[in-house]
């Protein structure tokens, strides 16, 4: 047996030095994020997902040995983008182990976005670290022992014209230049020819019946979410969408037991258009839909098991 758990060693050895290489090389930076990682949407950092389970503390280590930090995530154009380069549970760099549910990132920037599960993270004692589940997308609150994947961030050198020290260097630093955009203007593309656009978004009406669930996946399948609505400018063309269809619609709204409504997008309830007598207190979950009745479309909630076409939100990023 003993050869074996020499391979054994010997593997975890070479993927531990293969990561590690991958992380110097971000640390070290570039004129772009190198080969194996990817810019964030604001060009500010580099991100790595690094495919070794381990704990929270150690990925946390692993990040830090080289100037970076697990990654911290502020709005849901970079959620979606780490999700597509992940294909198991990870770690981010969330968490609470004050215990007082006051959340924070390792990198000591503000915790001002979120996308967890339904109900928000746990209350369990002991369940303190931020870990990413796949299979949803969705942020859960668990044991910091969990092993899992995790995900490193590096920010890119601000340009700034310096000298070379002296006695002069066989080469002098390199510096990044991040691109020229600022949290929430990101690079736009056109909007498709004959589709409904707004604030970086195409709004798409899918037809098909399905459950909340399902449409949601579907959603996701084309590299979006489920729709959510942050003003009436939005909420008029949806109406028109679907008086023009002659049928309901679900959105990307979850309505809680106490009748609290949430967007699984994780982007703020800035804006809501409830039909009279709604939304309803239901014991369990139910999902928001934009419904015919009236002359604006307002919202209603129902059974998220029920089939109905839906609205899908869909980045208009330049190519």
């Amino acid at each position: 047996m003993r050869p074996k758990l020499v391979i054994r060693a010997n593997l975890a050895m070479v993927l531990s030095t293969l990561i590690l290489s991958i992380l110097a090389s971000i640390a070290l930076g570039g004129d772009s994020c190198p080969v194996g990682s990817f810019a964030s949407f604001d060009g500010k950092k580099c991100l790595q997902v690094v495919s070794l389970e381990t704990t929270f503390q150690s990925a946390q280590g692993i990040c830090a040995s080289f100037g970076g930090n697990l990654a911290s995530i502020h709005n849901k154009y970079d959620n979606a983008l780490i999700e597509e380069h992940v294909n198991e549970n990870f770690w981010l760099g969330g968490s609470d182990l004050s215990d007082n549910d006051a959340w924070k990132w390792t990198d000591g920037s503000k915790f001002d976005y979120a996308y967890w599960a339904a109900g928000g993270p746990s209350h369990n004692s002991g369940d303190d670290c931020l870990l990413v589940d796949k299979m949803t997308g969705l942020w859960q609150a668990k044991p910091c022992n969990t092993q899992a994947f995790f995900v490193c961030e590096t920010v890119v050198n601000s340009c700034t014209p310096s000298n070379c020290p002296t006695p002069k260097p066989t080469t002098c630093p390199s510096c990044n230049c991040p691109s020229q955009t600022t949290p929430n203007s990101y690079p736009l593309g056109p909007c498709p020819s004959g589709a409904y656009c707004n604030g970086g978004y195409e709004y798409r009406l899918i037809g098909g019946p399905k459950t909340w669930s399902n449409a949601r996946s579907y959603c996701k399948s084309l590299g979006g979410d489920m729709a959510s609505i942050h003003n009436s400018d939005v909420g008029s063309e949806m109406y028109q969408m679907l008086e023009g269809n002659s049928y309901n619609a679900w959105l990307g709204g979850q309505v809680d037991a106490n009748g609290v409504l949430r967007w699984i997008d994780g982007s703020p309830v800035d804006y809501q258009s409830w039909q009279q007598a709604y939304p309803v207190a239901y014991r369990q979950l139910t999902c928001a839909l934009v419904a015919l009745e009236g002359d604006v479309g307002g919202w209603e909630n129902q059974n998220c098991l029920d089939k109905l076409s839906f609205v899908c939100e869909i980045p208009v990023f330049s190519s």
